[in-house]
Parts: structure tokens; sequence; C-alpha cells
């Protein structure tokens, strides 16, 4: 059913909006229609294959918008350098002071995405010797449909740079 929203929204979306353009562009709504009928389903063929290929390579659903729960073996201010450590590797910018318990950081602009907002919550668990970690991974404009599954790499990324020691579950939103 995902699949199936990815490949209209796509449709509706990339038909509309070239169809407006080129609309405008000619002054002849008519045939701005006709170009939208036209480009919009190429558009979504070609772009939603490319989504899905990418998602299920990298696992999860097929929403740019990516949230995580894990459990680390480790002290929060560990969990903490680690996550500060990984996102320097990515790279990201760190736009939160030091010493805070929830980082954000920003990805810029790359060819398969228009930038990303990665945020990360470092809390004591319930259990002794336990950190949670919360990682939200979400395109910056919130009008995207589509992300390469950036956000689902970079979320998985961050997953493993917390060490061997992680548990528990890893979650997508639906894009909305």
């Amino acid at each position: 059913m995902r699949i199936a929203r990815l490949y209209v929204s796509l449709l509706l979306y990339s038909g509309i909006v070239s169809g407006v353009i080129y609309g405008l562009l000619s002054r002849r709504l008519v045939a701005g229609v006709l170009c939208g009928l036209v480009v919009g389903p190429i558009v979504a063929a070609i772009g939603g294959t490319k989504e899905v290929r990418a998602h299920r390579a990298v696992g999860g659903n097929l929403s740019p918008r990516v949230h995580s729960v894990v459990h680390v073996a480790a002290d929060p201010a560990l969990a903490r350098r680690r996550v500060v450590e990984a996102l320097r590797g990515i790279p990201a910018r760190i736009v939160t002071p030091d010493g805070v318990d929830r980082i954000v950081a920003r990805r810029g602009m790359t060819w398969s995405a228009w930038g990303t907002t990665i945020t990360a919550e470092v809390r004591a668990a319930a259990t002794a010797g336990q950190t949670e970690v919360t990682l939200h991974c979400r395109p910056r404009p919130s009008w995207t449909l589509v992300d390469n599954a950036q956000s689902q790499r970079i979320v998985n990324y961050l997953r493993g740079a917390l060490g061997p020691d992680v548990t528990g579950e890893a979650a997508t939103t639906t894009p909305g």
C-alpha cells in the first residue's frame, strides 16, 4: 500500500507541477494539462522505482522521516560522545551546545537530498548501566516525498556507531 501511495503521490505532484509550469510558460492551459499527464507517469515510474530500490537495500519503509529508539550498555556521557563523533563523520554540522542531552545536527544539500535534520536524545534508561538514545532523522523541507533512503542510512550509521552492545527497536514514521 505504501508503494502505491508513493507512486500516486509522485504522479500527482510531478504531473501538477510540470503541467502548471508548462501551462504558465506557454499560456495554454490545455497544453499544460497534457504535459502534466505525459510527464507525471514518467517521473513517478523513474523516481518511485529508484526510491523503492534504495529502501529495500537499507531496510525500513518508504518514509523519509525515520525514528529509532536504542539502548546502549554505556553511561550517557560515553553514548553522547559516540553520537557526536558519528555526526562529525557523516559529516553533519552540530547546532546545539556541548553538554546538552538533545543533540541537533544539520546536513547540507547533497545530490540525493535537500538537507537533513538529525536529532539524538541521550538519557539514562530505567535499567542501571543502560542509556536510551532516541534518534530522529528527517529531511529539511517538510514536503519531501523521497530522499533516496538517506535518512534511513544516517540512522543505521548512528546505530552502528553507538557500538556492538546496542539493543532496541528501529521504527520509521509515515510521511506527513
